[in-house]
């Protein structure tokens, strides 16, 4: 009886990852970081052209 409770679980959990990748509620993904450093938005600022000085502080 136990394993017929424990079986239910993990398929109903399996069913609603499947319904939440259908939907666009899931992710899945290769990796936890953007392969392009470009895209990442933590390092937009390493990426930008500098045309103009930096404007003076005082």
């Amino acid at each position: 009886m136990f394993q017929y409770l424990i079986g239910g679980v993990v398929i109903v959990f399996l069913v609603l990852l499947v319904l939440g990748a259908i939907t666009g509620r899931v992710r899945s993904r290769k990796c936890c970081s953007v392969a392009d450093p470009r895209q990442d938005l933590r390092m937009r600022g390493a990426f930008e052209d500098e045309t103009s000085p930096p404007s003076p502080t005082s």
